[in-house]
This record gives structure tokens, C-alpha cells and sequence, in this order.
């Protein structure tokens, strides 16, 4: 089996992205299950197996992050633990004053190679201020 992310694969992240592209069923939202579908079809695996890869994929990215590890996908993206401290706040409906206590939250941020991949259709250079997502839970 080739290593799913070796840029000298012919299943390497871009030809990856492109073929999660072709293997969505839900219009423009790619479910875990489409995600497992993809990989079983490429590696003609099972589909009990890629689901088993996948569900090892995501837990050890769960942990890392977990741990307050960054993660660098090179081609894709990093994550990694961002920490903030506690402010005072306002409630946006009422206008109460609100403590909000510290939190620690996952932070993506795509790598300039994904996004210039996203923009070339776009027409428009990216930028780091555009470049990056949180993500709450």
C-alpha cells in the first residue's frame, strides 16, 4: 500500500483532494462517512478498514491536540492549541456585563499551498489574515 501523503504518490494530498471532490454525495459538505468511502474506493480496502483508519487518524490528531501539541500537515495545514485568557465581556442580547472564564481552543490554519490550490479559481492571491479558521467546541 503507498503512504497516502507522499508528494511522489500518485496518491499524494493533491490527488487526494481531488478525488474527496469527486466522491462527495451531500452537495458541498464532505461527511466523515464520504471521507471513508473515498479511501476504501482508492486503496480498495473494506470499508470496515478505512473506517478503522480514519477513526486512528482522528483520535491520534484528538489526542495530539489534546496534549497541546501542533500538528503539521505539510501541504494542508497546522493545528494546534490556542490559549486565552479571561476578560469581561458583554452579553450581545441583554448587554449584561459577563466574565468569560480562560479556554483553550483548537486553532487550524490552512498552508499556503492548500489555499493558493482553493484561490486559483478565484483569481485572488491569499493572505495569512484570510488564510486561517477557528474552531470552537
Amino acid at each position: 500500500m503507498e503512504a497516502l501523503w507522499d508528494n511522489k504518490s500518485s496518491r499524494s494530498v493533491s490527488s487526494l483532494v481531488q478525488n474527496l471532490e469527486t466522491g462527495r454525495r451531500h452537495g458541498l459538505t464532505m461527511t466523515k462517512a464520504d471521507l471513508i468511502a473515498v479511501i476504501a474506493d482508492r486503496l480498495r480496502l473494506p470499508s470496515a478498514r478505512a473506517e478503522l483508519l480514519v477513526d486512528t487518524i482522528f483520535d491520534s490528531l484528538v489526542q495530539s491536540i489534546h496534549r497541546g501539541e501542533k500538528i503539521e500537515l505539510r501541504g494542508f495545514g497546522t493545528f494546534q492549541v490556542r490559549e486565552y485568557k479571561s476578560y469581561v465581556g458583554r452579553n450581545p442580547r441583554s448587554g449584561q456585563v459577563v466574565e468569560v472564564k480562560p479556554k483553550r481552543l483548537p486553532h487550524f490554519k490552512v498552508s499556503i499551498e492548500l489555499a493558493t490550490r482553493i484561490n486559483q479559481t478565484c483569481g485572488s492571491k491569499p493572505t495569512a489574515a484570510r488564510l486561517t479558521a477557528n474552531f470552537s467546541s
